[in-house]
């Protein structure tokens, strides 16, 4: 299979930290054609200079070469920098583009990303080696089926209900619903289509964050003492994977290069940095074989929701809240019609 080629818009932390890093950890799959962003500027990844060049830079023929473009740029910015890739052309071109897509607000421009021949989302929530463990383990039939999760303090915003989506086995929220508790946090009740539901607290706080998992028969849960419990493999002091008892999930060499060290923690979200990293290079792994990454609606779905719980504190799926409804779409043209004004 002949490498593809993937140019990268941005040159911020995200790019530094992790999609560099993971692309020279995927030249088996990814030949790095290059980066461009806004402002031409020197970066550095793991030790190596990088040279970005301008967006204007960019010409037809050389956006003809590429085959995949990761664009993570700031979300103001992202209807400016899909209008200029569309004047060049795209409907040969594959796109991934960073978590939340692009602001509400910005959403009547959904029609500039289906000028590409396919658009995927750079959600390495989904893809956390934690979950493969859980999965994994879920199989074993020793907790029955999974009917809930809880996420304290481990989860955040259109995050949270990407990894709720992932846990609870659907791609659809039902329901969501917002309220503060008697305590600092603040309380999201996420009901997906097959009606499991999901607890976040958040604010998000890695250095106290959990994870719990409730089956029919037992429950898995990062806290110690609780249950089933999902931790890391750590040898030599390096992660070589996560267990849930007898169950192990490995890494290959590639992913504990890019797990790296872990920060303080309560639980597994002690290793967040470096399973979102594990997470990223699983997504580049799926577009190469031909699976894709995850979906552009279900990603819109997700900051759909985070908006109405934001500004509402409910959500409630229907024709006219649904992001692919086509009221809803419409909605999204007047509202950005507006505030482009």
């Amino acid at each position: 299979m002949s490498k593809r080629r993937i140019l990268i818009i941005g040159s911020g932390k995200r790019v530094q930290e992790a999609a560099l890093p993971v692309v020279s950890r995927a030249i088996d799959q990814f030949e790095l054609e290059g980066l461009v962003s806004r402002t031409p500027r020197s970066i550095t990844s793991e030790g190596r200079n990088h040279e970005v060049l301008g967006l204007d830079s960019l010409t037809q023929e050389r956006l003809s070469q590429v085959d995949l473009v990761y664009m993570v740029v700031s979300k103001p910015a992202v209807p400016t920098v899909l209008r200029r890739l569309s004047s060049l052309g795209t409907s040969n071109v594959d796109l991934l583009i960073e978590t939340p897509v692009m602001l509400v607000r910005h959403l009547g421009h959904l029609d500039l990303l289906e000028r590409f021949r396919n658009v995927w989302v750079s959600e390495d929530c989904t893809t956390l080696p934690c979950f493969k463990a859980l999965s994994k383990f879920l199989a074993t039939g020793q907790i029955g089926d999974l009917q809930s999760a809880t996420f304290d303090r481990s989860a955040y915003a259109y995050h949270g209900m990407a990894m709720v989506k992932t846990v609870l086995g659907d791609d659809r929220i039902r329901r969501a619903r917002q309220r503060r508790g008697s305590t600092n946090l603040r309380e999201r009740v996420v009901e997906v289509a097959n009606r499991k539901q999901a607890t976040i607290l958040d604010p998000r706080d890695y250095l106290q964050g959990t994870m719990t998992f409730v089956g029919d028969s037992g429950l898995v849960s990062d806290i110690a003492g609780k249950g089933h419990q999902l931790q890391a493999e750590v040898r030599a002091g390096l992660c070589v994977g996560f267990r849930i008892g007898d169950i192990l999930h490995e890494h290959s060499q590639q992913e504990i290069e890019l797990m790296g060290s872990p920060s303080a923690g309560l639980g597994v979200t002690a290793w967040m940095d470096g399973m979102k990293r594990v997470g990223f290079l699983e997504l580049l792994s799926s577009i190469a074989s031909g699976r894709g990454a995850y979906p552009l609606m279900s990603a819109v779905e997700d900051s759909v929701v985070d908006y109405h719980l934001e500004k509402l504190g409910r959500y409630l799926s229907t024709p006219l809240t649904r992001p692919d409804a086509s009221f809803s779409r419409l909605g999204f043209s007047v509202l950005t019609w507006l505030t482009d004004r």
